[in-house]
This record gives structure tokens, C-alpha cells and sequence, in this order.
């Protein structure tokens, strides 16, 4: 897990690298970053392009971690047309530690959420 060094322009929300963050490693390079805003999904320098996607939480709904034989893919749901989306592949051995960011991610939303609605 890195600090956001920042993400490319006309990507979402502005990311200075104060932004808190959490970044699962992906496949060749790939990886999702997980802000207070949104998850930023990274394509690797390899691909070519140097936009990186945004997807507000708000957006999404069921973000998941499945296993496809050997590999590890991380996916939502987008809201609005209930599509499947994957969001990041993973080697065998990056699939531990996405499943630990995951939650963490998780119980962090859970406790904010709980939170407004005791107020």
C-alpha cells in the first residue's frame, strides 16, 4: 500500500499527494486507488495512456474480490445500469493483500455510516 503520489488531470476530483490513499498493486503494473472520493483505476505505463479512470463510490455498489482460476480480479457493480465491472487484475500473489485492503476499506465506510445515522 502507497501514498498517492497523484493522478493525471481531467481524471475526477484534483489528487495532491496529500490525499489519503490506499493502492492495491495490480497485473503489470496496474493498480486502484482507493481515495475518500472515489477509487482511481491506474493503467499501466505500458498501455500507453496517461489518463487513469474515476469512479465515485457513489457509482458503484458491490465492489468484490473473485478468483478466476489462478487470478484475482476486483469488481463492482455500476449503479446506474447494474453492469459488471472489473476493476483490476491480479497475480496469485496479490490477492491476499487486495482482500485485507478491501476490508479495511469496508470497515472503515461501515463505521463512518454508522456513525450518521446515530446522529
Amino acid at each position: 500500500m502507497n501514498a498517492m503520489p497523484g493522478a493525471h488531470a481531467d481524471t475526477g476530483p484534483s489528487f495532491g499527494g496529500d490525499q489519503p490513499s490506499l493502492t492495491i498493486e495490480g497485473l503489470e503494473d496496474s493498480a486502484l486507488k482507493l481515495t475518500l472520493a472515489g477509487l482511481v483505476v491506474c493503467q499501466p505505463a505500458s498501455v500507453g495512456s496517461d489518463v487513469d479512470r474515476f469512479w465515485a463510490y457513489a457509482d458503484l455498489r458491490d465492489l468484490t474480490v473473485a478468483n478466476y482460476g489462478p487470478i484475482g480480479v476486483i469488481r463492482a457493480i455500476v449503479r446506474s445500469s447494474d453492469t459488471e465491472l472489473p476493476l483490476l487484475l491480479l497475480e496469485p500473489d496479490q490477492i491476499v493483500a487486495a482482500r485485507r485492503t478491501l476490508e479495511v476499506v469496508w470497515s472503515r465506510f461501515a463505521e463512518r455510516a454508522s456513525g450518521r445515522s446515530a446522529a
